[in-house]
This record gives C-alpha cells, sequence and structure tokens, in this order.
C-alpha cells in the first residue's frame, strides 16, 4: 500500500514527462522548416522557401509569377499535445492513522500478507478516475506561422 496522494503525484509525473516528450518532439518541427545559421553572436532562423510559379491575370494576358513559399505554409500543422488523461483502476483503499493508502487488488499476496494479523482496519475497493488536462499551446507558435502566411499572401495577385 502507498499513500494516496504519492500515488496521484506518480500518475500526474508521468503525464507532465510525457507532455514534455512532446513538446521536445513540436520544438524539432521548427529544425524541419528554418536552417539554422550564426549572425554575429546571435543564432538565427531563417525558414525554407521553395519557389512556385503563380499564374496571374493582367491586361496582357497570363503572366506567371515566382513566388518564396516558406515550407511552414504548406504543412498541415498539428502540434501534439496530451488533451486530457484518464487513468481508471480498481484499486484497494485503507485509511491508516487519518491518511489514505492504496494496493493495487486483494489477489496481490505479498501486500496482503503485510496487513495480515494487523490491527490495521480492513480494506475496500474503489474504483478511481483521474483527469489530468495540461494548458494550451503557446500562442506564439500560431502568430508565427500566421506571420508567414500573410508574407505568403502579399506575393500573390489580389
Amino acid at each position: 500500500m502507498i499513500k494516496f496522494e504519492a500515488f496521484v503525484d506518480a500518475i500526474q509525473n508521468a503525464v507532465v514527462k510525457a507532455n514534455e516528450a512532446l513538446r521536445d518532439n513540436n520544438v524539432g518541427v521548427m529544425n524541419t522548416y528554418f536552417t539554422k545559421s550564426r549572425l554575429g553572436d546571435k543564432e538565427v532562423l531563417t525558414p525554407q522557401t521553395v519557389t512556385m510559379t503563380y499564374p496571374q491575370i493582367t491586361d496582357d494576358g497570363v503572366v506567371v509569377k515566382e513566388i518564396q513559399v516558406p515550407l511552414l505554409t504548406l504543412a498541415p500543422m498539428v502540434t501534439s499535445q496530451i488533451d486530457e488523461f484518464k487513468f481508471t483502476t480498481n484499486l484497494e483503499v485503507m485509511l491508516d492513522n487519518d491518511e489514505l493508502q492504496v494496493g493495487f487488488g486483494r489477489s496481490s499476496t505479498p501486500i496482503r500478507k503485510i496487513f495480515e494479523n494487523s490491527e490495521k482496519p480492513q480494506s475496500s475497493t474503489a474504483t478511481i478516475e483521474i483527469v489530468i488536462k495540461p494548458q494550451d499551446m503557446p500562442e506564439g507558435f500560431r502568430q508565427l506561422v500566421e506571420g508567414y502566411e500573410k508574407v505568403l499572401r502579399a506575393q500573390l495577385p489580389h
């Protein structure tokens, strides 16, 4: 048996670590769409672009115009995050010195033997569902993509 608080902390820490791994993966997206370079003592990220031709209707007919398209604006930008985490389990629960203790089932012989022939109260089982929702992704990344989309739209004929 462990303290319920320690059990919840362990689950929450696992979710935090999973979110950190996803965050690192999402930051890695920047390496896909940007090239690193040095400008003096600063590291600069330059967007990777492709040149595309785009037809434009003019008074002289159709003219093909070259535009620089940031790759970031062509790819679907789906960032991964844990939207909701549900952990449902049947636990053995008991109160010990005004602290809630949980264990992983009556069939676990080692746990049961610890409490055999003791003066501890009888335990019972309960179903626990823990829901943890993380904060939203940073607004800065969304605004960065929107900025590059505006630059792309400015190159297109109106």
